[in-house]
């Protein structure tokens, strides 16, 4: 709603400024140069940006997969060494996960999460020795797949911590400027080329938009981590998570009826609200500033 609410805004400022503005009543071959160089230009740094993010997109989205895929595999072989070493994997994954979630930048390296993942190591040591052929297959390929959820976790950082950077920023802002002023300059007092010369600028602020969209990891409006790491929580036995800032931008799904809600301030997860109905978490986030 809030993205609609921006591109109605924007679309609107367009076509007013269109109409307001008369448009060059005489101009040079330099404007014509000017609006040929910036479009080349903006075009070349638009698509070469949306094509980089939309693949580091896919990067995250197909990482966080099989992140999410190996932290329930690790929760499935505990089960193999007893229900008190699987409660205390599941308690582990879950302190992982909900310190990741509350960190304003999701993809930020964190020594909580880091040592809520390598606790594990220290409840494998704890383990009684093995005397089964089976269950020390199962400690080897549990170890494996702790040591390729951490992999997996260190590249997920690395990726996600790329973004579009200021000074990156600034010449397409600029080329954007140039571009939309000249649009403006060149087009005629008639409606045709005022709706036409609005529809363009707005298309230019939406590329813009898009960029930001996918720079910070969403699509759609969707950002991209929740729902697939929300269903490791549901796997390991334990109720969704959810910080309440994240929850006032509306991503539960809505067949998700009881959830845990983070609302302590500054740190999140020093307070859980354990068991509390969709209805009453919304409230309780709109009473939270967390």
């Amino acid at each position: 709603m809030r993205n609609l609410l921006i591109l109605g805004g924007a679309l609107a400022l367009c076509l007013l400024a269109a109409f307001a503005y008369p448009g060059g009543t005489d101009y040079g071959e330099d404007i014509v140069t000017l609006r040929n160089v910036s479009s080349l230009l903006f075009s070349i740094l638009a698509g070469f940006f949306v094509a980089f993010l939309l693949n580091r997109f896919a990067t995250i989205r197909s990482l966080l997969t099989r992140e999410s895929t190996m932290l329930m595999q690790l929760y499935k072989l505990a089960q193999a060494f007893g229900p008190d070493f699987a409660g205390a994997v599941a308690n582990r994954i879950d302190t992982y996960l909900i310190v990741r979630f509350d960190e304003e930048n999701y993809f930020r390296f964190t020594a909580r999460g880091r040592d809520a993942l390598f606790s594990i190591f220290d409840d494998l040591a704890a383990l009684p020795p093995l005397d089964n052929q089976n269950i020390t297959s199962m400690h080897r390929n549990f170890v494996t797949t702790l040591r390729e959820a951490i992999s997996l976790r260190r590249e997920t950082i690395v990726t996600g911590t790329i973004t579009v950077s200021r000074m990156q920023w600034c010449p397409l802002l600029m080329l954007a400027v140039i571009l939309v002023t000249s649009l403006f300059y060149l087009k005629s007092g008639s409606t045709v080329s005022s709706v036409l010369t609005a529809i363009l600028a707005f298309a230019i602020f939406l590329i813009l938009f898009v960029i930001k969209d996918l720079s910070d990891l969403n699509l759609g409006g969707e950002f991209l981590k929740f729902e697939t790491m929300e269903r490791v929580f549901e796997f390991i036995g334990k109720q969704r998570y959810y910080p309440a800032a994240q929850l006032r931008s509306g991503v539960v799904p809505d067949d998700v009826t009881h959830l845990r809600l983070g609302v302590g301030p500054g740190h999140r997860y020093s307070e859980k609200i354990v068991n509390v109905s969709l209805e009453d978490a919304c409230r309780l986030a709109r009473d939270h500033p967390g």
